[in-house]
């Protein structure tokens, strides 16, 4: 009996310096990964950086330490109507937030209008007054239901974390067995903000850099003005969906979205122990080749968690109001704005280019989609995804084909974890 305690206390040990050693590992190239950058990125973001090393400090041990309290029971979700009421409950915040930000700006311009036109003043201030008590009732339900989230955010995401991890040890992804040594560790929130650069006569992801979330569109047009003046680059901030620290940065959204995101963020920080994952900056091909095979596995294991957790009668149970025109086809006309941009970009013809991108960006308004900007930037950053419709390279095409080669998704990643160059990957084709 002793022999045995002996044994299990020691397999305890050395199981938990093995994932401590592991964490640490994901946790240094996190940092790691966000010191590569040049003088001119770093005093153009200067009061505006991310810190990855503060986040980690305040987040790294959160569910860790939930985990091991005997006293506290994280196995608070039990069923899929409490993740939809959360959802919900994120959706809500987020239609009353933009409405809460109109009735402001609307205010402000009440306001101006106030001091011009003398003559409309009552009325004026009637609509004033009528939009500062539907401010502060809003303001009231926003806290009130963000406070509703916080009290359930950890158990939420554990919740889910659990999904996922049960999804990469079933025989439809296969990827381990009962020994699980990299845990799925995320958290729901707001995510940094990305700053890009890349030269003005091409396409080309130059150089990035994470910015606080809450930098104001003033300070993020400032920005990109003084990197097109000063340094005749092209640049453009961009929100982030997710970052693959530990544990993961995952943006708020439905729920499909948040399960997809975070087994994307996850694959990054497994492929990180492996040659794909380290060879991450080695080009912009090798970015692209991991970008787009955690889209593919983020994609595909979310989905199975998602049917595991609602079911796959209800696929459309929880989803964002969009204002999208569904007969317009973004994918084509994104595949042809970059065709054109680039072909005037190899005439020599940089401004003609431009101006025909920040055309396309009007043209997209009109159909509902918010996009600022688009630019060199703008097509170096969403092209590094081989899936967008904003790529023009084919290795999304060749990683899906790669992919029916295999009965399951975990065959494919113990292969092609493996490969630290194109060459490599090519050699899975055939």
């Amino acid at each position: 009996m002793k022999k045995v305690l002996f044994y299990t206390t020691g397999f305890f040990i050395i199981f938990i310096i093995l994932i401590i050693s592991i964490l640490a590992y994901l946790l240094s190239s996190a940092v790691g990964s966000t010191t590569r950058e040049s003088d001119i990125i770093k005093n153009v973001s200067e009061g505006y950086g991310f810190s990855i090393f503060k986040w980690e400090r305040e987040n790294f041990f959160d569910k860790w330490v939930s985990y091991i309290n005997p006293f506290d029971n994280h196995k608070k979700i039990k069923s899929k109507d409490q993740i939809i009421e959360y959802f919900s409950l994120l959706e809500r915040i987020a239609v009353n937030e933009k409405l809460y930000s109109e009735l402001f700006m609307e205010n402000l311009d009440l306001r101006s209008k106030a001091q011009e036109k003398e003559i409309y003043i009552d009325r004026i201030n009637n609509n004033i007054t009528k939009n500062s008590e539907n401010i502060k009732l809003l303001s009231e339900k926003i806290d009130k239901d963000k406070n509703l989230i916080n009290e359930q955010k950890l158990y939420i995401e554990q919740y889910l974390e659990e999904s996922i991890s049960s999804i990469l040890q079933s025989d439809k992804v296969n990827l381990f067995g009962r020994f699980f040594y990299v845990p799925v560790d995320f958290t729901i929130g707001k995510t940094p903000k990305l700053l890009v650069i890349s030269p003005r006569d091409r396409i080309f992801r130059k150089e990035d850099k994470l910015l606080n979330n809450d930098i104001s569109l003033d300070d993020i047009i400032k920005i990109e003005n003084q990197l097109f003046s000063n340094n005749n680059l092209s640049a453009i901030v961009v929100p982030t969906g997710g970052v693959s620290t530990y544990p993961s940065m995952v943006s708020e959204g439905d729920l499909l979205y948040v399960l997809q995101t975070s087994a994307h963020e996850w694959l990054h920080n497994y492929l990180a122990l492996f040659p794909l994952g380290r060879s991450y900056f080695n080009s912009i091909e090798m970015q692209s080749i991991n970008e787009t095979i955690c889209d593919i596995f983020g994609n595909e294991v979310g989905l199975l968690a998602y049917e595991k957790i609602i079911g796959t009668e209800e696929k459309n149970e929880i989803n964002y109001i969009s204002n999208l025109d569904i007969n317009f086809d973004f994918n084509s006309f994104m595949k042809d704005t970059r065709f054109e941009a680039e072909k005037l970009l190899s005439e020599g013809k940089i401004i003609e280019s431009e101006s025909f991108m920040n055309s396309q960006a009007r043209v997209l308004s009109d159909y509902g989609y918010n996009i600022r900007k688009i630019n060199q930037a703008y097509f170096s950053f969403y092209g590094t995804y081989g899936g967008n419709p904003e790529s023009t390279n084919e290795y999304h095409d060749n990683l899906v084909q790669i992919r029916a080669k295999y009965e399951n998704l975990g065959e494919m990643v113990h292969d092609i974890k493996y490969a630290d160059n194109i060459e490599k990957i090519n050699k899975l084709l055939e």
